[in-house]
């Protein structure tokens, strides 16, 4: 039936009710700038370059997943059984604005390295640009195997893979600290402490919402909850390794105006022993058959989908042992066209590499 409204034109109705997602979204948001010179080449680039990035290993339990109050171990067990039974992961989409923001942090680091670089301070793992060696060292101003002065600094990768099934990678090592360099927008306010953003937001006179960044800045006198245990986890696995690490320095720099904090926070194991126990629940589950890990939320978005394609999975591959010789689940008519497919032991091992604090 027509629409009773004189404004909408014919056929945009139903055409108004099409949503574009996922990918296609962030190539219809690039192809705005198609008669830019700079801008849209560029945004196409990074979406693309981060399309076919496929290095982060989704085979193991990241100690960044774990820290944020909405982890779902049931959601982390059923992506890696996954994974171990061959099937693939689908990356979380990213718009350009997003992934902007994300280099801008990757941007923050380097400059922090980099400084703590050239004081002689700084030890974790490097590599050459010229010969591709990796090594430990503090401040190396060759590498030690061709002695090219082309090195890259390669953080402190830790892994408790054999124990916890869990790997991450410090910013970052001095004397006996671990280092974490964090940028904190806005956007960060608003998802690690939406009460202290709150405090700081007021309405005008006219009704518009202005936030008062100088006060909002002055009033974070602790790391964030996830910072916290984030740097908890880094410090068990070092204890785990035998480095001589009892701490952890956070750098916070502003958005807001390049303002700069630092906060120190010893080892705190009670802070995480919970999710301790909940990584070492997940492997139980995966290597000796233990009971599957609950969600804490009695289901949610993160593990109700994944749990749906894996009973879907595990029907179909009963019925295609019935019918005789598998089928290659990329040849299956029936199944969906899996986006960017992530094969366990594609992305690289070096985070496993073992990490000593070098003298």
């Amino acid at each position: 039936m027509a629409s009773s409204n004189p404004k909408v034109r014919k056929g945009t109705q139903r055409r108004g009710a099409l949503r574009v997602t996922g990918g296609l979204k962030d190539l219809a948001a690039a192809q705005k700038y198609n008669g830019s010179e700079i801008l849209g080449p560029v945004q196409k680039h990074v979406l693309a370059k981060n399309n076919q990035d496929n290095s982060r290993r989704q085979d193991i339990i990241h100690p960044s997943e774990m820290s944020h109050g909405d982890w779902c171990p049931r959601a982390t067990y059923l992506r890696i059984k996954n994974l171990r039974a061959g099937g693939t992961y689908t990356k979380e989409s990213f718009g350009f604005q997003s992934l902007n923001i994300f280099q801008h942090g990757h941007e923050v680091h380097h400059k922090w390295q980099s400084w703590l670089w050239e004081m002689g301070l700084i030890w974790g793992t490097w590599g050459c640009r010229s010969c591709g060696h990796v090594w430990q060292a503090t401040s190396p101003e060759r590498c030690s195997d061709c002695a090219s002065t082309h090195v890259r600094y390669e953080e402190i990768p830790l892994s408790a893979e054999h124990e916890l099934l869990i790997e991450g990678s410090a910013d970052g090592g001095v004397g006996s600290s671990f280092l974490e360099f964090k940028t904190v927008g806005e956007g960060t306010l608003r998802f690690e402490e939406p009460e202290l953003l709150k405090k700081h937001t007021h309405k005008t006179v006219d009704g518009k919402t202005l936030v008062d960044y100088q006060g909002l800045w002055r009033g974070i006198n602790r790391p964030f909850s996830s910072h916290l245990k984030q740097g908890q986890f880094y410090l068990k696995i070092a204890e785990l390794r035998g480095l001589d690490v009892d701490r952890v320095v956070y750098i916070y720099e502003s958005k807001f105006n390049q303002g700069t904090k630092e906060f120190v926070v010893k080892r705190r194991e009670s802070l995480i022993t919970e999710l301790l126990n909940s990584a070492a629940e997940i492997k139980s589950a995966l290597d000796d058959a233990g009971p599957i890990p609950l969600c804490p939320k009695g289901g949610c978005k993160h593990c109700e989908p994944k749990a749906s394609k894996e009973t879907a999975s595990g029907e179909e591959n009963q019925a295609a042992r019935r019918r005789g010789p598998a089928v290659r689940r990329s040849e299956d008519p029936d199944q969906p066209v899996q986006r960017r497919p992530v094969r366990r032991g594609q992305a690289p091992r070096r985070a496993s590499r073992p990490v000593r604090r070098p003298d």
